[in-house]
């Protein structure tokens, strides 16, 4: 404000405090009418996370696990999600989703307790109140109980269902000519897997540490490798070779470019037995979410009934009315040239590789074939 540099502001909580946010109505009672099957529910609830409390004091892998909670159907929305009142987000992260309405929340031991005292506090019934606005009655729950409500069943997410394949079929991709990769290990968390640290109250350090040790206890020859998130899901690719080398576990993520290296050809190990005993010892690891097939390239096949013929060229109609569009990209050659109007390049011409440019062009022409003469480029 070059006229009046100095500001007085008379409102100034409204700049210290940020407001609450808006809520979108009263919580919705999944067991409206329905109060004996509320208690009822909420106590198989409570049940289910004794069982989970007990298995997790005797699991190998510490005191931490990752919850499956499954929704039900009409309480999909996210408005509904139960991580306000019941898994409170800074006991109980969510760390991913599933198929809709499945959620997998960070659960460790030393919260569990609390855990089951929320689930607790959702009252046995709702209550009938008095808009204040509207002066209609309406029926109330606090969110504990409509988080609670809207839950289906909780559970550890079950290791039989993190692969759908053979080791036997595993083995036989892995040493297709068509393999692109090895095992994909989908896991919940990453981030802490390569690093160390005194503090384990979670017990986040030894989960990272026992699933090490499954890979290096599966001998000399395995690589896994730290890969960048796959659409937001942490991942690590196994291969499992005939190498003497010790078994390595690399993050690829920090690499910069101009660093990478061509890792060497591996061996595929036949060993089906010991294919099939590192599969199953990942999933049952608490940090494992789910066991991929390896990745196969496999070639379009065309049906030679619909023939193999170039893409027709569209023409341009002399007296045709177009668009200007803009392709800044490594130029236009070719029979797209004559769909040009201008041009400015920074280059010559025998300096320039146009063929992504010219393919970009051919997107942007043939997109209304065969009635693109409601088209025009510069080309840049």
């Amino acid at each position: 404000m070059p006229n009046n540099p100095v500001q007085i502001i008379l409102n100034d909580e409204a700049f210290l405090r940020s407001p609450d946010p808006k809520r979108g109505g009263i919580d919705k009672d999944f067991f409206e009418r329905r109060d004996g099957a509320f208690v009822n529910h909420r106590t198989n609830l409570l049940t289910k996370i004794d069982e989970i409390e007990n298995e997790v004091k005797r699991s190998a892998f510490g005191p931490l696990c990752y919850l499956k909670v499954s929704m039900r159907v009409e309480a999909i929305a996210k408005s509904y999600r139960p991580n306000r009142a019941i898994f409170q987000v800074d006991q109980f992260p969510c760390v991913g989703a599933g198929a809709p309405g499945e959620l997998y929340f960070r659960a460790p031991l030393i919260y569990l307790p609390r855990l089951r005292k929320h689930i607790e506090s959702a009252e046995d019934q709702g209550e009938t109140r008095f808009s204040g606005v509207t002066e209609k009655s309406y029926h109330f729950v606090t969110r504990a109980r409509c988080e609670v409500g809207a839950i289906e069943t909780i559970e550890l997410a079950p290791s039989n269902l993190k692969r759908n394949f053979s080791a036997d079929a595993a083995v036989a991709a892995l040493t297709d000519s068509r393999a692109a990769s090895g095992y994909i290990i989908e896991l919940f968390e990453t981030q802490p897997l390569l690093a160390g640290g005194d503090q384990d109250v979670l017990g986040l350090r030894r989960l990272m540490t026992t699933f090490q040790t499954i890979l290096r206890e599966s001998g000399s020859g395995l690589l896994a490798t730290v890969l960048p998130g796959l659409g937001g899901m942490p991942a690590i690719e196994v291969t499992l070779s005939n190498s003497a080398e010790l078994p390595r576990l690399e993050d690829r993520r920090v690499i910069n470019v101009g660093q990478r290296e061509i890792l060497p050809y591996l061996q595929v190990d036949r060993n089906v037995q010991r294919h099939d005993t590192l599969l199953r010892r990942l999933a049952e690891h608490p940090l494992v979410r789910r066991i991929r097939f390896p990745i196969l390239i496999e070639p379009t096949m065309v049906d030679s009934t619909e023939g193999t013929s170039p893409f027709p060229l569209v023409n341009r109609v002399s007296d045709g009315q177009y668009p200007k569009i803009g392709v800044i990209d490594t130029g236009i050659s070719g029979p797209l040239e004559n769909w040009v109007v201008g041009r400015h390049d920074f280059l010559d011409a025998t300096n320039c590789d146009t063929d992504h440019g010219t393919m970009v062009a051919g997107v942007l022409i043939g997109a209304r074939c065969p009635s693109s003469d409601k088209y025009g480029l510069f080309a840049a």
